[in-house]
Formats: structure tokens, sequence, C-alpha cells
């Protein structure tokens, strides 16, 4: 397994190295493309051009920029929010957790930084969202990377649920140092597979290991309910580009692994575990001013749904070609 991880582990970094000359053809008809999806006026569009402006035409990430970055998303007023039936928000504009409301509990999907932001925003938002973490029963974490799996052992040996992961990505965690920000990682406990069904009482949870952000991301696809009409959400479970062709090679097939699972099951609604790359930052502020029989902002329909999976393709397609 450790030769394994070695051979394709290029982890968390977006491609940002520009081109000494212009991008040959074939590159820059990728990026044209995307340029003409990114703008496609939906619900939540601004997050539609934000990824295909960073990932399409990446900024040099000096510090300065990703500072600021971070400013900006921590000035975001978040508050936890019920987004569908049966799925919350909890987070802040950088990193985002979702809880899944079961008949059998609740299902944490992703942990946050550290156990700091998991007790302020996972325990914090839970209770003023009404709900118990004592009845999270199982809390899947998306991929190895400290920012999704931070706050999972200080809720683990608080609330005894079980903890998934891919078996790749258990690797990864496991060989994180330990840090004064985040502490020990949890011991193994519940591997995931590709194809995977997590069922909790009357709900079930598709997985599909999508690798290149982390050896083997989780991403999934999940059905929620707005007022018992029922919507089809696809999970994308790690952004950020890797540095290498072989990784990117993955990471590009793995796009087009849940694309087409999401479109088979008709999905019409995307989330990830970054707010500001999906449709979150955008949708979730209409949550509290939508009046009945008004769109659910986060449904943006199958048709857009294509587009923003074709837009993430084309800049893969593009920043591959680069390297």
């Amino acid at each position: 397994m450790r030769k394994l991880l070695g051979a394709v582990v290029a982890l968390g970094a977006v491609a940002t190295a520009a081109l000494a000359v212009d991008p040959p053809a074939a590159i820059q008809a990728h990026i044209a493309k995307a340029d003409a999806l990114a703008p496609v006026k939906t619900l939540a569009s601004s997050d539609f051009v934000f990824f295909g402006d960073r990932y399409c035409h990446p900024k040099e990430q000096a510090a300065e920029f990703a500072a600021a970055e971070v400013k900006a998303w921590r000035a975001m007023n978040l508050p936890p929010t019920q987004v569908f039936d049966n799925l919350y928000y909890v987070g802040h504009a950088q990193y985002g957790a979702w809880i899944v409301k079961t008949s059998a509990g609740l299902m944490l999907l992703d942990a946050l930084d550290s156990p700091d932001e998991a007790r302020q925003y996972i325990e914090g938002g839970m209770a003023k969202l009404g709900l118990d973490p004592k009845q999270i029963k199982i809390m899947i974490v998306s991929h190895g990377h400290g920012d999704h799996y931070g706050g999972a052992k200080y809720l683990h040996d608080k609330y005894g649920m079980k903890v998934a992961l891919s078996e790749l990505d258990w690797a990864l965690m496991a060989r994180s140092p330990v840090t004064e920000k985040r502490g020990p990682v949890p011991a193994m406990d519940m591997v995931i597979a590709d194809g995977q069904i997590v069922t909790l009482g009357d709900t079930q949870i598709k997985y599909l290991i999508t690798p290149g952000h982390t050896p083997a991301t989780l991403s999934s696809l999940f059905k929620v309910y707005d007022h018992g009409v029922p919507h089809m959400v696809s999970f994308w479970g790690g952004t950020a580009y890797p540095r290498d062709k072989a990784t990117m090679t993955m990471y590009e097939a793995s796009i087009r692994k849940l694309w087409k699972e999401g479109t088979a099951m008709k999905a019409d609604t995307l989330i990830s575990n970054h707010p500001y790359l999906d449709t979150t930052l955008a949708a979730l502020p209409k949550m509290t001013s939508r009046k009945p029989g008004e769109p659910h902002p986060f449904v943006i329909g199958t048709a857009a749904y294509e587009r923003y999976m074709t837009l993430m393709d084309e800049c893969a397609l593009a920043n591959l070609g680069k390297l």
C-alpha cells in the first residue's frame, strides 16, 4: 500500500504555474469552451464563474493572494441552515460540513478543520438547528486532508459514531503529522469501497472513489427532499488539482466517472465541502428569504448540472494539457 500511495499522491494544490508561451491550440480550445459555459445564468451562477476563473485561469497563488481569499471567506456569515427536508449545512465559507437526517439518526459528511471548528460550527450549528450530535451514527470523511477530518477524532471520542473513509485515504490520514491545531487522527473504523451504498434507516448514499485530489477521494450521490419533492444531490469530494500528469489524468477520469453516474441518476443539485466551489455561497443566503412556491436555490436542474460537469472537465483537460 505504501508503494501505491507513493505512486499516486500529489496532494491538495492547484496547478498554478503559468506557461512561458501561449497555450497550444488544443489547450486554448478547452479554456474557450469552459469560458463559454461558466457565465450561464442559473440561480447560483456566480459559483460557476468562480470555478472557471480559478481553475481554467489559475492565478499565481502568492501568500498575499491566498490570505486575501481566506480573509474574504471568513468575513462571510454562513449560518447553520436547513437546506432540504433532510439536509443541513454547518460550516463557514471556506470549509463546509453537511448533515443528512434519516429515520435512524444522522449522517455527518466531513468534520471541518479542527476540534475548535467542530465545536463552533458543527456542535454549535446543530444546537441552533435543533439537532442532537448524539444522534450522529456515521461520520463520512470525503478524503484525508486535515481541513475535512480535523474535527473527526474529537467528535468520535465525544459521541461514539462510526467514522468512515476510503482505505487509501485512511492510510493518508494516518500518515498526517500530529499538530497543536488538529491533534491525533481517529483510528481506522469503517472503510468505504468504490460503488458502495451506505444505508442508514430510510436513506442511501452511493459512494464512488474518485482519485486525483487524494489517492481515493470519495464522491457521492444521494436523494434529498424539498417539501417532499425528491431531488438528486451530486457531491464532488475533492477539487484542487494535482501537479503531475499521471495523477491529473486520474483526476479528469474521476470527473467523468461522477458525471456519468450523476447523469444516469438525474442529478439536479450539486454540493461540495468547499462552499465557494459549488453553489453554496450564492444559494445559502437565499434559503432564509425563500417564499412558498419559489424555486429552490440549490436545485439548478439537470441541464445546469451537465454544464457544470462539462466546465469541470474542460478545465481539467486544459490543465492536463499544460502538464
